[in-house]
Order: structure tokens, then sequence, then C-alpha cells
């Protein structure tokens, strides 16, 4: 059981300094500069003390082009705010919620400091309680994986798609071979596919490399091991993911957001969790429609098995004609484990409804053969 004090902590307990910032009429160029610079994936912009905005690389991620000499304001996104004094579990949830990796903490618009999901992890870890609950008991008994001869693009496309940023990897008899992280694999992406071959004309020599070439092997944990020695590694290694395995195979992956969960599961007051992530900006007043999709299903998968999380994330298909089409990864988090599905269609709704369908029949069908 986790302890009561971790909902006691408050947001100037575990908050880090503002180390760096762009300003509105910074070059976008800067901006991208400094996060690969530092390593960080958002970035806040002010004028003054004053925050404007913040400029969040998966935003900048879905752009075709982005001309270099653009200024910062052209690009920046309002992000979700924390003040000082905000309770732990109400920054919890807008980072999750919102699919934010750190948000801005404010006083009347003046930038205090920046709380990230690292931040709060290291506050957590502080709490004894975290030495006494089971890694298993949190992990993502399905993580992404890929196979060690898979290309390169298209472990790209995976990954976009289902928003991870690490993905295990498996060799042709499904031993865990490594992982590889989103970041590694961007630098391929701005490569051409292909080159020419050095003395040839005409000749071509492919840039799609397997993705187990790219893999490194990372540190792991056990099924016995604790929640406290995830998030320990976690900093240690500054991986966003921890791998489980079971000799040389892989049993399941803890992410920061599963080890943030606890503190929401702790404190949920009506119903599961329910995340929806990859939506542009100006498709946001779907989220509510989304949502009532969600709980309906919700609702009909209930009656089988109590759902404890709902994970939707969407890639929208951009195409020369007008319409576009979506694709949608949906992951439902129930106590006898998880179940992922994906729906495509031109209509969001309805690839969300045939997902979410998916998961419903194959729910009953799991119980249908657990009676028998």
């Amino acid at each position: 059981m986790m302890s009561r004090d971790l909902l006691r902590i408050r947001v100037e307990d575990v908050m880090s300094k503002v180390e760096w910032t762009v300003r509105p009429n910074d070059p976008i160029s800067e901006a991208l500069g400094k996060m690969k610079k530092h390593k960080v994936l958002e970035l806040p912009v002010v004028e003054g003390d004053r925050l404007k905005g913040y400029i969040k690389m998966r935003s900048l991620a879905k752009r075709r082009k982005i001309p270099l000499n653009a200024v910062t304001r052209s690009f920046m996104v309002s992000p979700p705010r924390a003040k000082p004094k905000d309770r732990i579990n109400q920054t919890v949830e807008k980072l999750i919620t919102r699919d934010y990796g750190s948000m801005p903490v404010t006083v009347n618009s003046v930038l205090k400091g920046v709380i990230s999901r690292r931040d709060i992890i290291k506050g957590m870890m502080r709490d004894p309680s975290m030495d006494s609950i089971p890694v298993e008991s949190i992990m993502n008994f399905a993580p992404l994986t890929l196979d060690y001869s898979e290309s390169v693009f298209n472990a790209i496309s995976k990954m976009e798609m289902t928003g991870e940023s690490s993905a295990a990897v498996l060799d042709e008899k499904g031993r865990f071979q490594g992982e590889v992280l989103s970041t590694t694999l961007a630098t391929m992406k701005e490569l051409p596919p292909v080159r020419q071959q050095k003395g040839s004309i005409g000749q071509k020599v492919t840039r799609n490399r397997e993705v187990g070439s790219m893999a490194s092997m990372p540190k792991t944990l056990q099924r016995r091991s604790s929640v406290k020695e995830a998030g320990s590694l976690m900093i240690e290694s500054n991986s966003p993911v921890i791998y489980i395995v079971d000799g040389d195979e892989i049993a399941g992956s803890v992410s920061e957001v599963d080890i943030m969960e606890l503190i929401l599961r702790e404190d949920r007051r009506t119903g599961p969790l329910i995340q929806i992530a990859g939506m542009e900006e100006s498709r946001l007043m779907d989220a509510s429609d989304l949502n009532d999709i969600i709980k309906r299903y919700i609702a009909k998968i209930d009656k089988v098995s109590s759902v404890n999380a709902v994970t939707v994330r969407i890639k929208q298909h951009h195409y020369t004609s007008d319409e576009d089409k979506y694709t949608v990864n949906v992951k439902v988090t129930m106590p006898e484990g998880i179940v992922v599905r994906e729906g495509y269609d031109y209509d969001l709704g309805f690839s969300l409804e045939s997902a979410l369908s998916s998961v419903e029949k194959h729910v009953k069908k799991t119980k249908d053969k657990r009676v028998r």
C-alpha cells in the first residue's frame, strides 16, 4: 500500500529551477539547438520573467517543414500550468492526461520553476512505501517490441504511432536483445533513405538499417524487484523505461507514467484514468466526443472485467486530398492484464469505436474461455 504522505507533497517540494528558455522572437533554430544540446523535449518561452508558451518537440515533429528562420512564437503551444502550492496528485493528472513531460510552475504568469515527471519520481522514491510495492503490480505486460531484423524506418513509424520513447528488441526466438530509443532512431529519419555508393555511378546503398544494429543492452530488473529499485534505476540511467526480464525473455516494462499512476490509483475519485494523446491542437474540441465514446465502452467492458486505465493514441495521416485518415491505438489496462488494439478509418470517432469494440470482444471471449 502506498503511503498517504505522498499525496501531501506539494509542487514546490519537488520542482526544479528554470535552466533554459527562449524568447518569442528568437529563431526556432535556437530553440531546437537548446533542446538538442540539453536533451530536453520541452522548453519554456518567456518574455522577461513571464511565461508566454512552450516549445514542445512532439508538436514540432508533426510538422512537415519548419523554416529555421521562423520565430519561436509561431510554434509555441499553451501548456498546462502548476502553482507552487498545488498538491502533487493534481500535477500528475495534468502531466499524464495532457501528455507532457514537464509543466511550468507560475504565479500570476511569472515563471517560478518547472516540474517534470522525473522530479515527481525523485520525490516518490523518498517515500519508504516504494520499497514494499512489487514492480510486477504496476508493470506493462505488453511493452512495444521490435524484431531485430526490422527496418529502422518501420520501427520509427511504430514508435511514433504508439508514442513510446523506447522499444524492446527481440531476436527470432523472442529473446531480449536490448532497447532502442526514439531519439536514437530520429537521427536516421533525418537522412535520405539511400546514398550513392562511393566510386560508383547509379548504384545506391540503403541507409535503412536493421533496428537491431542500433540497440543497446540496458540495466534490467526482475519481477520480484520493487518500485523503489525501478524508480532509482530510471533516475540513475536517465531512462524513461525500465525493462523487466525473466532470464533472456522480456516480461514487461515500467515507465515514468506507470510509477506516477500509483498516486492517481491512491487518489481515484471517479472511474478509471483516461488518457488521449496525439490530437492536434486544432482538434482538441473533439476530445469531449472521444471521451464519451471511451466511457460508453468502459461501461460495457466493466460488466466483464474492471477497467483501471484507458490510453488512446491518435496518428493522423495527411494526404493530398481533403480527407485524412486516422490510426487509433487503444490500450486498456485491467487486473487480468493489458489489451491493445487498433482502428483505422477516415472518421476519427469510428476508428476509436472500431479499436474499443475489438477490445470488448477480446475481453468477452477470454472470459468465456475461463468459464469453460
